[in-house]
C-alpha cells in the first residue's frame, strides 16, 4: 500500500511536469529500476529518442544560443578595467593547457595526454566504460579509498569555461585548440551514455550549463566550425536527453523526496530549454525545467530563506542552480513569478547574513566545493558566494548586495555580459550594517557586534521534517566563533563522503562540532554504512531571542540524549555584550542519574593554545583570544588538549587541536565558558600545546 502511494504521488508529480508525456517516462523509469541492465538497454534503445545514432533530426547549420553575449571588444575593455583578470584567468589555463588540475584535495595533479576522464587520481582507481545504469552502489563506491566525485567534479568542465575565458581576454589560439581538443577527447571517451560520467545526472546538468557557457565565450575563435557547432548541439540534446529519463526525484512515505541534485535537474533543463531552441524538445524542456524550479523553491527553500538540506554549502550551490535560470529568463524575456523572485532574494539575504569577516560563509552541515558556475579562479574557496551577491544585486536593485560584493563587480560581467556590468555599475552602493539576525526556520542565529569583527554562527535547529538528512550534522547547539576578524571556534568541515566511512563518520559526529556529548552518545544517531543518512532523534527549543546593539541573547536546548537511560536535556545560552566585546557561552546538562560528558572546542589549525589550570577553571590563551572556562556541580573533571583534523575544502585535512573538558555529574551540571580579545602576547607559567596529526576518533576517556 505504501509504494502504491509513493507511486501516485510521484506521477501526480509528473504529470504536472510533462502532461501527456509523463506515462512513457513514469515506464522507462519502472523498468530501469525493475530489469536486469542488459535488457533495459535494449528497452532504451526501442524508446528512447534516437538513441546511440546520429542526431536529434536538427536543420543543418542549427547551433546553440549563447546564454550571454560577449564580443572580444568587450572582453578587451572588461581587461583594462580589471588589470588582473587576464593574468590570473591566463595562467589558471596555462596549467590546463599543462593538463594539470588540482581537483578535490587532488593536489596539482598531471591527468595525463589524453586526459583520463575515468580516474580518481587520487587513489589510482578507474572505473571501466560501461552503460550507466549497469553501475551499482558497490560499483559507484569500491571501497580502496577510491572517491567517484573527483572524476565526475573534472568532467563538469568548470577548466573549458576558463579556456573560454582566456581566449576572449587574451585572442590567443591556443586556448580554442586546446578547447576543441578537451572537448573532443572527453566525448570520445565518454560516448552517450557510458561511462562512470554518465551514471549522474545532476553532473550531467552542470556539464551542460559549463558547455553553454564556454561555447558562448569562444564564438568567433579559428577552428568554431559548422561540425563542430552541430557536434556540441548534438551532445547538449543528449544531455538534455539523459537528465530528462533520469530526473532525482521520487517518493517516500507519501511525500515527494527531493534535494539539490533536483534542482539542478531543473536547472540544467531550463537553460538546455533556452539555449538548444533548434532541438525538437527544447520547449519542452524549458517548460519542465522553470515548473519545477518554481515548485521546488517553494518546497525546498524554508521561510526565512535556507535552503531546507541543512547546509551553508548546499544553500550557496542551491542559490546559484535557482539564480541561472532566472538570468536566462530575464534576457530571454521571461520573469520568474513574484514568488520565486521573493524566495530568491530571501536565499540572497541569508547570504549576506552568514558571511564571515573573511568573505565566506560558515561551514554548517556538509560541504563538498560544488558549484555551478565557476568564472574568477577555479582554485578559490568555494564558500565565498559574494560573486551571487553581486549578480543579485543587479536582478533585485539592492545597494546592500552591492557594497557587500563590491569587489565581485567582474563576477556580473561573465554571468550577464557589458549590459549587466553597466546595471551594476549604475547602482548605489549602500553598506547596511548587518546586524545580528535570526534564521529561525533554518535553525541558524548570527550574534554579531557593531563592527561586524566580532561575530558567531549558532545551529540551534533540526532538519525540517520533509527535509532529506543526508547533508546535515550532529551540530545541534554548535557554534563558529570569530574575535576581532580572526577565526576562535571552528567548524571542522566535511573531508569526504564515499572513500573513507571512518572519517565520513567524524566530520559529521558530535564530537566534531563545538558543542557536548553525553555518555558517548551521538545526538542523532548515524547508522552505518550509510553516508547519507543521519537519524532524527534530537529536537532544539529555542527559549529566549534577545537582539540589541550592545547585548544579544540566544537560550536554546536539545534532546537529543532522551534515548539515555537516565534521559539528559542539553540548555545552551550565548550571549555577546558588546560594551565589553565579551562572550558567553553557558551549558546546562540536567537529568537523572550518573553521566560523563564531554566538552569539545575546535580551533584553527595552527593555533598554538596555552593553557593554565585552576581549581575549577581553564585559562586558556588561543591566538589573539582568551578563553575561560568553569566547570561547576561535578563530581569531577579534567581536560585534554586533544590532536584532530580540520577539513578546509572536499578532500583536504589538517592537523587542528581542540579542547575536550571531561565532566562526571550526578544530576546536573554547568559549564561556562567566557572568551574576548587580548593582546597576543602570552605571559604567566602556561603551558604550550599544539597539535599533530590524529586518527580523529578516540576512545572515551576515564573520569
Amino acid at each position: 500500500m505504501s509504494r502504491l502511494l509513493d507511486f501516485r504521488v510521484l506521477a501526480r508529480h509528473y504529470r504536472g511536469l510533462f502532461d501527456a508525456r509523463a506515462a512513457p517516462l513514469l515506464c522507462d523509469r519502472a523498468a530501469r529500476r525493475v530489469l536486469p541492465p542488459t535488457l533495459y538497454r535494449s528497452v532504451c534503445r526501442l524508446s528512447w529518442p534516437r538513441f546511440e545514432v546520429e542526431g536529434p533530426g536538427v536543420p543543418e547549420g542549427a547551433d546553440a544560443a549563447s546564454p550571454v553575449p560577449f564580443a572580444a571588444s568587450e572582453a578587451r575593455w572588461l581587461a583594462s578595467r580589471f588589470p588582473d583578470v587576464a593574468h590570473r584567468i591566463g595562467a589558471a589555463a596555462d596549467r590546463i593547457c599543462d593538463h594539470v588540475f588540482d581537483v578535490l584535495g587532488s593536489g596539482p595533479t598531471d591527468w595525463g595526454d589524453p586526459i583520463d576522464w575515468h580516474r580518481d587520481v587520487k587513489s589510482g582507481w578507474r572505473w571501466p566504460t560501461g552503460f550507466y545504469a549497469s553501475y551499482r552502489d558497490r560499483e559507484l563506491m569500491p571501497g580502496s579509498g577510491a572517491d567517484v566525485k573527483v572524476p565526475w567534479e573534472l568532467s563538469r568542465l568548470h577548466h573549458l569555461v576558463t579556456l573560454g575565458q582566456a581566449w576572449l581576454l587574451t585572442g590567443e589560439v591556443r586556448y580554442a585548440d586546446e578547447f576543441f581538443a578537451q572537448w573532443e577527447s572527453w566525448l570520445a571517451a565518454n560516448p552517450w551514455p557510458h561511462g562512470i560520467n554518465w551514471t549522474s545526472p545532476m553532473e550531467a546538468s552542470i556539464r551542460a550549463v559549463n558547455l553553454l557557457w564556454a561555447a558562448a565565450l569562444l564564438e568567433g575563435a579559428p577552428g568554431w566550425k559548422a561540425e563542430r557547432r552541430l557536434a556540441l548541439l548534438l551532445s547538449l540534446w543528449q544531455h538534455g536527453v539523459y537528465i530528462e529519463r533520469n530526473l532525482e526525484v521520487g517518493a517516500r512515505n507519501g511525500r515527494l523526496v527531493a534535494g539539490n541534485h533536483y534542482v539542478a535537474n531543473a536547472c540544467g533543463l531550463a537553460c538546455l530549454g533556452f539555449c538548444c531552441a533548434a532541438v525538437p524538445a527544447a520547449e519542452r524542456w524549458r517548460q519542465v525545467g522553470l515548473r519545477a524550479l518554481e515548485q521546488e523553491i517553494d518546497r525546498q527553500i524554508l521561510s526565512d530563506g535556507f535552503f531546507y538540506e541543512s547546509s551553508t554549502a548546499y544553500h550557496g550551490l542551491a542559490l546559484e542552480l535557482f539564480l541561472i535560470p532566472a538570468v536566462l529568463a530575464r534576457r530571454n524575456g521571461h520573469e520568474m513569478s513574484g514568488a520565486y523572485r521573493r524566495r530568491l532574494e530571501q536565499m540572497c539575504e541569508v547570504i549576506l547574513g552568514l558571511t564571515r569577516p573573511d568573505g565566506c560563509v560558515p561551514q554548517v552541515g556538509d560541504g563538498d566545493d560544488g558549484r555551478a558556475l565557476l568564472f574568477s579562479d577555479p582554485g578559490r574557496v568555494r564558500q565565498d558566494y559574494r560573486d551571487l551577491l553581486a549578480v543579485a544585486a543587479v536582478i533585485f536593485g539592492r545597494g546592500d548586495f552591492k557594497a557587500a560584493a563590491n569587489d565581485r563587480a567582474q563576477e556580473v560581467f561573465w554571468f550577464m555580459g557589458r549590459e549587466g556590468l553597466a546595471a551594476f555599475d549604475a547602482l548605489e552602493a549602500r553598506r547596511a550594517s548587518l546586524g545580528s539576525r535570526a534564521f529561525a526556520s533554518g535553525g541558524l542565529y548570527v550574534i554579531r557586534g557593531p563592527d561586524g569583527r566580532d561575530c558567531a554562527v549558532v545551529r540551534a535547529g533540526a532538519p525540517a521534517p520533509e527535509a532529506p538528512t543526508g547533508h546535515s550534522h550532529n551540530d545541534a547547539l554548535s557554534l563558529e566563533l570569530w574575535i576581532d576578524g580572526a577565526p576562535v571556534l571552528v567548524e571542522r568541515g566535511t573531508y569526504c563522503y564515499t572513500g573513507d566511512a571512518g572519517s565520513r563518520d567524524w566530520f559529521r559526529s558530535t564530537a566534531a562540532h563545538n558543542t557536548v556529548k553525553v555518555d558517548g552518545r551521538e545526538i542523532n544517531r548515524i547508522p552505518a554504512g550509510a553516508p547519507f543518512r543521519l537519524g532524527r532523534d534530537a529536537r532544539v527549543r529555542i527559549l529566549e531571542w534577545h537582539s540589541e546593539e550592545e547585548r544579544v541573547r540566544l537560550c536554546a536546548e536539545h534532546d537529543g540524549y532522551a534515548r539515555l537511560d537516565a534521559p539528559v536535556t542539553h540548555r545552551r545560552t550565548v550571549e555577546y555584550v558588546g560594551e565589553r566585546r565579551t562572550w558567553l557561552v553557558e551549558d546546562r546538562l540536567s537529568g537523572t542519574g550518573s553521566h560523563v560528558a564531554e566538552a569539545h572546542w575546535h580551533f584553527p589549525p595552527g593555533t598554538e593554545l596555552s593553557v593554565e589550570e585552576g581549581e575549577a577553571r581553564l585559562s586558556i590563551r588561543a591566538g589573539g583570544a582568551q578563553l575561560d572556562v568553569e566547570v561547576m556541580e561535578a563530581q569531577r573533571w579534567t581536560h585534554e588538549v586533544r590532536p584532530a583534523w580540520h577539513s578546509p575544502a572536499y578532500g583536504v585535512r589538517e592537523p587542528a587541536p581542540e579542547l575536550v573538558v571531561l565532566v562526571r555529574f550526578t544530576g546536573a551540571c554547568e559549564l561556562k565558558l567566557t572568551a574576548k580579545p587580548v593582546l597576543p602576547a602570552g605571559h604567566g607559567n602556561a603551558m604550550a600545546v599544539s597539535a599533530a596529526p590524529g586518527i580523529g576518533v578516540r576512545e572515551e576517556s576515564e573520569v
